[in-house]
């Protein structure tokens, strides 16, 4: 019996040490393989056509999927605590391939508590911005070094701390870097060589949605009125045209669906018909990447709210094709999403496909999403790209009568 212990004892010391031996950069490498083969996968078969590509591109799509559950177990591997700066950057590199949003907070707040001189890294922490919601806006605070931005990230984050304290409730705190924010737009936009640097519209889109979130509508209206004089070419026209329509749209009813067709519904859905349950409306394209990345997320999205009174509802428009099949019908494309497409991503709630709503929405990028509270209004919606926040607000929104 002592015997069979010792050896049981010995195993399990070897496995340990075994497993101690594994490195980050190995973890990497592996993950790194992993898409090498899922590449060739798809290199094979991107000549192929019709249910040949089709089924290629399944296997490609589930490789990847698995190689996302690979990465998830090996960023739990690690202890944070115990690990160099490089290890560290190495396991958050692992973690972005998992998609472990929490995990990516973990890592950089480790790195800054044990690195300091990291929170000079302006990617780490854009990225910890981008993880934002799953911290308090004070939280956020205090990992950036503002002496050691630029003035367009100083403002940005101005930006993104006012709209996060508003949130929160902290008015007072939102104001100050709200007025801070405009402060360093003001200067930008008068250093004309700042502004060749980045795209005025962009700077203008930014003020324009953080006005809003402020709850100053007025001054939201009065940004894009200015804008128009200022910005006169067609581009720049439709894009104003589509934030005055999110502007217009946010904190009033939703428009109806003009749909074509309907995917996994006996009836065309009706907004109006929905009130009484919290609506995500999710704005996407078959081909848009992080599309496709983020529907595991609206799965897990909806089994954490698990509420009858919450519905996803995605939306697309037509692309004219589906994969390998080019120029094809509005019909041709509903079934090929319909048979195809529904099934492969294993989606569960209703699509509507649409001429018309992305520009009745004001959408001009993907994925975006929409939040209509139970009376059908439209309550946050559009810079949203946080799952933790969207569920927090979901739940908030179920709450209400």
């Amino acid at each position: 019996m002592i015997r069979n212990t010792t050896l049981l004892l010995a195993l399990l010391a070897t496995l340990l040490s075994c497993n101690q031996s594994i490195t980050p950069e190995m973890r990497l490498q592996e993950l790194v393989k992993i898409k090498s083969e899922a590449m060739e996968m798809l290199n094979s078969f991107q000549n192929k056509k019709g249910k040949e590509f089709l089924e290629g591109y399944d296997k490609y799509i589930d490789l990847m999927n698995n190689r996302i559950k690979i990465a998830k177990t090996y960023t739990d591997e690690f202890n944070l605590k115990k690990q160099s700066m490089e290890d560290l950057k190495i396991i958050l590199e692992i973690a972005q391939i998992a998609k472990n949003e929490q995990q990516i907070t973990n890592i950089i707040k480790t790195l800054f508590q044990k690195y300091p001189e990291s929170k000079s890294n302006n990617e780490l922490v854009q990225l910890l911005f981008s993880n934002g919601s799953l911290l308090e806006p004070s939280e956020c605070e205090k990992y950036i070094n503002f002496s050691e931005l630029q003035p367009i990230q100083k403002m940005y984050y101005h930006y993104l701390l006012a709209t996060g304290f508003n949130e929160s409730g902290d008015s007072q705190k939102a104001k100050v870097y709200y007025e801070k924010a405009n402060t360093l737009l003001n200067d930008i936009i008068a250093n004309t060589t700042v502004e060749k640097e980045i795209p005025l519209f962009d700077l203008i889109e930014l003020e324009t949605m953080t006005a809003y979130k402020m709850g100053d509508k007025r001054e939201a209206c009065k940004i894009i009125e200015n804008a128009k004089k200022e910005l006169t070419d067609e581009n720049s026209k439709n894009q104003l045209y589509l934030i005055e329509k999110r502007i217009n749209i946010l904190g009033d009813k939703a428009l109806q669906m003009e749909s074509q067709h309907w995917i996994a519904t006996k009836q065309p859905l009706s907004l109006s018909g929905l009130n009484g349950k919290v609506l995500l409306l999710d704005f996407f394209t078959w081909h848009c990447g992080p599309c496709n990345a983020s529907i595991p997320k609206l799965l897990s999205l909806q089994e954490q709210i698990n509420d009858s009174d919450f519905l996803i509802i995605g939306v697309t428009n037509y692309a004219g094709s589906y994969e390998q099949e080019k120029e094809i019908t509005e019909e041709k494309e509903y079934e090929m999403m319909r048979d195809h497409y529904y099934k492969m991503r294993k989606i569960n709630w209703p699509i509507s496909m649409s001429k018309t709503s992305f520009e009745n929405y004001g959408i001009n990028a993907t994925p975006t999403y929409i939040l209509i509270d139970k009376h059908g209004i439209v309550r946050d919606g559009y810079s949203i790209s946080n799952f933790s926040y969207l569920e927090k607000k979901i739940k908030s929104l179920l709450k209400e009568s």
